[in-house]
């Protein structure tokens, strides 16, 4: 879009350098959320499961012999739809970026202070519209027949004592989001998973050392 005759709030871009644990380089394009003005920030809370839950789901599945499996969505927040739109600035370094033209958008851009909401409620509508029952006291746990779930962000750990329930599982969330399976947890949220002797057990050793 033009810059003329426009009068809304426009946000810069940032980028933000990462290196994955597995050696990959990463750059994303994030809005600087912080020179936003006036914004609801009591309506855009966003829940986390809390490591308890996350010790819930593994101790559910070492309870009964269950495979444990975790996913990653990718750029998760991107699949969230705003309500109203925002305006940024071109990144430097684009071709177009002369000063005379902006981005108008509705995804979840990263740094935008609603899009961790708007991400929530994105995949909270998908996964109740396909039968899953959200806890009442921990709204980041879910629920369906034999399969329970939690969910931290972008990343989701489930057990089920079904293996065909879990294939449908993985089947639906890929039908939806574009995601990153580990078949067997082997760790989440920087806790490691290991099982032997019929047995499940979790440690930090890697933030230790």
């Amino acid at each position: 879009h033009s810059l003329a005759s426009h009068h809304e709030e426009i946000l810069p871009l940032t980028e933000i350098f990462t290196v994955k644990a597995d050696g990959r380089r990463k750059c994303r394009f994030v809005a600087q959320g912080n020179l936003q003005g006036i914004v609801d920030d009591e309506n855009n809370y966003s829940p986390t499961a809390n490591m308890d839950v996350v010790r819930l789901i593994i101790a559910v599945a070492a309870a009964r012999g269950s495979r444990l499996a975790s996913l990653d969505v990718s750029n998760a927040y991107l699949y969230g739809t705003q309500k109203n739109y925002t305006y940024l600035e071109l990144p430097r370094g684009h071709e177009e970026n002369d000063g005379s033209k902006i981005w108008r958008t509705r995804c979840g851009i990263y740094g935008l202070r609603s899009s961790g909401k708007t991400w929530f409620n994105c995949l909270d509508g998908f996964l109740k519209e396909h039968g899953f029952v959200q806890c009442k006291v921990e709204p980041c746990l879910y629920q369906k027949d034999d399969l329970t779930l939690c969910v931290y962000v972008d990343d989701v750990l489930f057990t089920s004592g079904d293996e065909n329930q879990m294939k449908e599982f993985i089947k639906l969330i890929r039908s939806r989001f574009q995601v990153k399976v580990q078949e067997n947890a082997e760790s989440f949220l920087g806790v490691e998973i290991q099982r032997r002797d019929g047995k499940i057990f979790i440690n930090q050793r890697k933030k230790i050392e």
